[in-house]
């Protein structure tokens, strides 16, 4: 085999070695957080923010399982308390539902059948704001428990009759919110 060859496939093997070690150090010894908020209730989230992309990833835990992205630099007033009992605790971040029925924090993934007390709190708080509302509401809108219910929550909406909507977690001040949930809610029904 020519000389030329033997150096340019012990580089190639050297360089695949490094390359191999460096991704191994970069899985097994993930990096400190940017920083950690501490919620309302008392839980702690670690957040690392690659300034490249802007975009966050929330941890309940450093290194835990479950994160949420988001598009931003987030801070600690958009990770909302929905509920803090012995058997559920739950945040609203981004429009997502972050949760803890006591096994540890999970993201809500659109399953009305995971826990009765939280797909009330979600209810309860489905027009609290456009995002919360956009992400939400087909989940109810696809079950047949709920799809009724729902359906006559978005006429409401749209006829601009409030009255019982603020069961729903609906701010009436906040007319913007509202003409975005609207239009949104002529799509839905459509």
């Amino acid at each position: 085999m020519n000389t030329k060859i033997k150096h340019t496939i012990i580089i190639i093997v050297i360089i695949c070695c490094i390359l191999l070690v460096l991704g191994l150090r970069a899985i097994l010894y993930a990096p400190p957080p940017d920083y950690t908020i501490e919620t309302e209730y008392g839980d702690s989230f670690s957040v690392f923010f690659d300034g490249f992309s802007q975009k966050s990833r929330l941890y309940y835990e450093h290194n835990g399982s479950e994160s949420i992205v988001v598009k931003h630099k987030i801070s600690k007033d958009e990770i909302v308390g929905l509920c803090n009992d012995p058997d559920l605790t739950a945040y609203k971040v981004d429009g997502r539902v972050l949760y803890d029925c006591g096994n540890g924090f999970s993201l809500f993934d659109g399953k009305l059948e995971t826990n009765t007390q939280l797909i009330q709190v979600i209810k309860q708080n489905l027009l609290s704001d456009f995002r919360f509302f956009k992400k939400n509401t087909p989940f109810f809108l696809n079950n047949e428990k709920y799809k009724g219910e729902i359906s006559d929550m978005l006429s409401k909406l749209i006829a601009d009759e409030y009255d019982g909507l603020i069961k729903y977690g609906l701010n009436t001040d906040d007319k913007t919110q509202i003409s975005l949930m609207q239009e949104y809610a002529r799509s839905l029904l459509s």
